[in-house]
């Protein structure tokens, strides 16, 4: 008998831990929601992103519209009032009521062919000079110009001037990567 109070007492604590372990379950299933995706609306009911988009543009380019007519027009009225003469009453000057008129161009025809012929005449000249053939003092002169020592090359090199450091700065600025990197 002994080993069948044994048995009855783990029987009750099994019974006890099956009562909380069902009130545990039906607890977190109370607590858990099921996701459901909204129901589309119909598609006559539907708005595109964009033309809801647009539409808020156009209502505060709107309102921006009416702002800034408000403002020119009280800009207008207050130079007119400045710019009234003292001690006699004008009539205000309408923007529409000015008449503006283009001032004719020169009355005399302009002709350019003078110029034109003599430049080129010299372009054609210095082509010639350009593509005149090569006599041998040229090569010469070419090879020493390319066969000289380094040293007397570096001689005639000069540095870059402030310009063309202010101008590679200026590019590097330019070309470079942004300043935040």
């Amino acid at each position: 008998m002994d080993n069948i109070g044994g048995l009855i007492l783990i029987g009750l604590i099994w019974l006890v831990g099956m009562f909380f372990d069902r009130a545990r379950k039906a607890q977190a299933k109370s607590r858990t929601r099921v996701y459901r995706p909204p129901t589309p609306a119909p598609l006559s009911q539907r708005v595109d992103p964009t033309q809801e988009e647009g539409s808020t543009l156009e209502r505060a380019l709107r309102h921006l519209n009416t702002e800034l007519t408000g403002a020119v027009d009280a800009a207008r009225e207050e130079y007119q009032r400045k710019m009234k003469p003292v001690g006699r009453e004008t009539q205000p000057v309408t923007w529409d009521a000015r008449r503006l008129e283009a001032e004719p161009l020169s009355k005399e025809p302009v002709d350019l062919d003078d110029e034109s012929r003599s430049a080129v005449a010299r372009r054609i000249k210095e082509v010639e000079a350009r593509n005149r053939p090569r006599t041998d003092q040229d090569h010469k002169a070419f090879h020493d110009a390319i066969r000289k020592p380094a040293a007397q090359q570096a001689v005639e090199l000069h540095g870059p001037s402030r310009a063309d450091l202010r101008h590679a700065i200026l590019w590097k600025e330019i070309l470079g990567p942004p300043v935040g990197l």
